[in-house]
Order: C-alpha cells, then sequence, then structure tokens
C-alpha cells in the first residue's frame, strides 16, 4: 500500500511538474538545431555558438546572427522589415570578435556544416530578405547551405497536411503547404533518411525546465515537450538529438502543445533515431517579451548597460539551453543549485513586527481627476518590537514618514531615473525603464512628475510626502504584431525613443 502510495505521489509531481529531463544514448556528433522565426534566429544563435557541439541547423523565416545588437529598435525595423539593409560584414565582425574572446566556439566549426534556410515568399512578418542575408553569412564560414525561398508560403511552419493556408500568417502559425518543412531540414542535416512514419508512435511527454533556468528574468515555461522515438527509449540504440525552437506566439501558453505535436517532426522523428526537445519560453512583460518570444535581441540580458551576452555562449537562455543537451546526452551532474544560481531569499522577520512600505507614484496631472499610479516599491523600513492595532498606527509608525523620506532621497542619489537595479536576482535594468514597464502606457513629453509615498500597512492609507521634480517620467511603447508591445522609457523626454 506504501508503495502505491509513493507511486501515485511520483505521478502527481511529474503531471505538475514534468518529469525529470532523462539523458539518453545519444550520438554526439549528431545534435541539430532548428527553430521558426525568433525560434529560427535562436537556433541560428545555438549553431554559431556552440559550434562544437551543434552540426546541423535548419531556420525558417529567422533572422541573422546578431541581426539585433541588443536593440529591440533594430529587431522591429532593421531584422523584420527592411533585411536589405542588413550589413553581413559587421555580423561577421562580432562573430570573429566574440571568437576571438573566447565567448563562442571556434568558427572553423561551421565550415560544411549542413545548414538549411526556409522562407515563404508570402511572408510579410519577416521580410524574405532575411533569410538571403543569413545564407550570405553562412557562406563567409563555407557551411554546406539548401535554401527554398520560392514557395508561397506565410509566416508559419510549413507542413505537409496541417495548419492554416500556406499563404496565411496566422495562429498556430503551422501552414498546410503540402511541403514537409520538418522533413526537408532532416534530410539536408542528416543526409539519407527513412521514410517518415504514418504516425509518431513513440513517447510524447513534459520535462522540468526549472532546474536549468537560472532566474524567472529568463522567461522560460516550468515544462518543455520532447519526443522519443519507440526505439531510442530502451536507451540501447545511438540515437540522435534535435532541438526545434517555437516562434513568438507559439509557446504552450499561447497554443499548448500544437507547435510540438504538428509541426511535422515527430513522424520523421520516429522512424530515424531521431530524439526531438521542444523547450519552451513565455511571455514575461516585465523584461519586455509579451509574447513569449526567443531572445535574439537581448531582453534577458543581465545589463542594458553592458555590451549584449545573449548570443554568446553566455547568455542566459544559451547557458540554460546547452545544459539541457548536456544532460540528455551525458547525464546529469547531479547539482542541485545551477553555477551561480542564487539561493531564495531569507524570509523576513514575523510576530510583532509593523511595516512601513515606501513607494514612487506618478503624480496625477494638475486640475485633473487622475489617481496615483504605482511606479516602484523601494525595500520596506521594518518596525520590530511595537505594539500592533489600527488605533495605535500613528504612534507605532510615526517614523515612517521621516524614514520614507530619508530612504528615498538615498535611494534617488544623483542618478535618480538613471540608476541601475537589479531585477529577477541578476538583471540589471534603468529604474526609469522598470517604471514604465510598471505603467505600460504611453507618457509623452514633456513627462510626468514623480512623488515619494508612505504607507502604514496597518491603516491601509496612500499618503504623499513630497515631490521629486527634477527628473520626469517619459514612456514610449514600441508595437509589433509578433514580438508584442514594449514599453521602453524615453530618458530624454525627446520625440523618439533612444
Amino acid at each position: 500500500m506504501g508503495m502505491e502510495v509513493v507511486a501515485i505521489f511520483v505521478c502527481l509531481v511529474q503531471c505538475l511538474f514534468g518529469q525529470r529531463l532523462d539523458e539518453y544514448n545519444v550520438d554526439s556528433n549528431a545534435i541539430s538545431v532548428s527553430g521558426l522565426s525568433a525560434g529560427g534566429a535562436m537556433a541560428q544563435q545555438m549553431h554559431v555558438a556552440f559550434s562544437s557541439s551543434i552540426m546541423g541547423m535548419a531556420s525558417f523565416a529567422g533572422i541573422p546572427y546578431f541581426c539585433a545588437e541588443g536593440q529591440i529598435t533594430n529587431a522591429l525595423t532593421l531584422c523584420m522589415s527592411t533585411p536589405e539593409d542588413i550589413v553581413v560584414a559587421d555580423l561577421v565582425s562580432e562573430t570573429n570578435r566574440a571568437e576571438g574572446a573566447g565567448q563562442i566556439n571556434p568558427v572553423s566549426n561551421m565550415r560544411n556544416d549542413r545548414v538549411f534556410l526556409f522562407h515563404g515568399s508570402q511572408d510579410g512578418t519577416v521580410d524574405p530578405a532575411a533569410s538571403t542575408k543569413s545564407q550570405e553569412y553562412y557562406t563567409n564560414y563555407g557551411a554546406t547551405i539548401l535554401t527554398e525561398f520560392t514557395l508561397s508560403a506565410g509566416h508559419g511552419m510549413p507542413t505537409a497536411d496541417y495548419g492554416v493556408p500556406c499563404g496565411d500568417s496566422g495562429d498556430p502559425y503551422i501552414n498546410n503547404c503540402d511541403y514537409e518543412g520538418a522533413g526537408v531540414a532532416f534530410q539536408h542535416i542528416y543526409g539519407n533518411l527513412n521514410p517518415k512514419g504514418s504516425g509518431a508512435s513513440g513517447t510524447f511527454q513534459e520535462f522540468d525546465q526549472g532546474e536549468f533556468v537560472n532566474s524567472v528574468g529568463e522567461s522560460f515555461a516550468e515544462r518543455g515537450f520532447m519526443y522519443v522515438p519507440s526505439s531510442c527509449a530502451s536507451k540501447l540504440t545511438p540515437c540522435r538529438l534535435h532541438f526545434a525552437f517555437h516562434g513568438c506566439l507559439q509557446s504552450r501558453s499561447d497554443v499548448q502543445d500544437r507547435y510540438a505535436r504538428n509541426a511535422g517532426y515527430n513522424e520523421w522523428a520516429e522512424t530515424n533515431n531521431i530524439i526531438v526537445v521542444y523547450p519552451q519560453a513565455q511571455p514575461n512583460m516585465l523584461v519586455g517579451n509579451p509574447n513569449g518570444c526567443w531572445d535574439w535581441w537581448g531582453y534577458d540580458d543581465p545589463s542594458a548597460f553592458d555590451p549584449p551576452v545573449y548570443h554568446l555562449t553566455s547568455g542566459p537562455q544559451m547557458v540554460a539551453v546547452k545544459a539541457m543537451i548536456d544532460r540528455i546526452v551525458s547525464g546529469s551532474s547531479g547539482l542541485t543549485t545551477l553555477p551561480g544560481q542564487t539561493p531564495p531569499p531569507t524570509q523576513p522577520p514575523t510576530g510583532d513586527s509593523k511595516r512601513c512600505t515606501c513607494t514612487f507614484q506618478m503624480e496625477p496631472r494638475t486640475n485633473s481627476s487622475d489617481s496615483l499610479e504605482h511606479l516602484y516599491t523601494f525595500p520596506d523600513i521594518l518596525y520590530n518590537n511595537t505594539v500592533g492595532g489600527c488605533d495605535q498606527c500613528t504612534e507605532v509608525l510615526r517614523e515612517c514618514p521621516h524614514d520614507c523620506l530619508s530612504n528615498a532621497r538615498e535611494f534617488w542619489g544623483t542618478e535618480g531615473l538613471r540608476r541601475v537595479i537589479v531585477i529577477d536576482g541578476n538583471r540589471r535594468v534603468a529604474l526609469g525603464q522598470v517604471m514604465c514597464q510598471s505603467l505600460f502606457r504611453l507618457i509623452g513629453p514633456p513627462g510626468r512628475t514623480i512623488g515619494v509615498h508612505f504607507n502604514p500597512n496597518e491603516c491601509g492609507r496612500l499618503t504623499p510626502v513630497t515631490v521629486f521634480g527634477d527628473q520626469k517620467l517619459c514612456c514610449d511603447l514600441l508595437s509589433d504584431p509578433i514580438i508584442g508591445e514594449i514599453a521602453v522609457w524615453n530618458p530624454d523626454c525627446s520625440n523618439e525613443t533612444k
């Protein structure tokens, strides 16, 4: 009876959190990646950065390596709308610089690697010229390239018999084109293959991604998907390994498992001993990723003030995915906390302690009925050994206004909105950007004034203390149908976002 209870408990844990990602018998010389749109950009990043481990790559409507150069404005304009203006020599220069600095694997590994590039001629989301630039980039490194740029497909993963009409661009971004996109990719990467099966009779399962993620800021879902062919489950047969990255608006948050089940990979994988892993990103408004895209412009970088790392072996998402690859190929290291992972914060003291919560709020406009709008809460002031009760609130927290103002002045310092703060455990951003992300709406020039307020928690009041008038807050909204709407701080309150 006890064993039955344990078995039920284990089953419940796996259902809720996904089972531990297992190791398999994998040929380490047969690891490849692919992706659609943002996933295509991620696949190119993984291939370039980890070319010692990854021997083939397929990009469907993707973006060239380092095209955005760490700037969302480049991502929305140059990379997606006007890619004909991309200077490939600049991308090659950054690649060679990163190699010289030891930040990516040697570029010589890409020579003769198998690269497949697909872009539908009717794609109005990412201009097809983006993939011709990827072709130019990979030609520079001597890759063996196959392209398909003539199919009248919209923005989506081309399949033989599933999805929206071929020329459309819409949910779930899988297109019925009578074309085996995944199959063509696999055949180019791995050579002659067996025909695909009539079904995927292997194991489609979920796995826990949490152990590979350094912080929630990395926009990873708790669980990923994977398909294990029947012949690979016993771990007796050497198998190939492929990672397939979904596009924006295609994570489990938007389409559940439809991409992982219907993008066309699994039927080919079953008859050719290819384990397919579908890692899952998720929307994260705080870091400017509302549509669950993979990071190809730097939203997950630790600092907005340092050179970008999202495209390097040290990029947060790159590290996590490579750890998944290493687990499957080589097994677990047995670590319960990843290197550099921050342990959970200690809980504040409990008992008869009282808090004074201090916040920055956006002040209402003059003669306006606007209410205060929360911008940022800095650390609570904790008063120990006090007497509780709202009747005694003023006495208990009599120092709250003075202390709150003092803390605010110290926090504001000389930098004000330009002060760099840490969010999500390790990500460094400007205070102004955090405030704009909190508001998530347009605040145009000349900007709005910021006030400091205190709130004794027993009384539930929000009381103004003073106004910080030396800097005004301006926020812009950038919008794209795929990446989504992103709030961006305008530090100079100019008519153009820098």
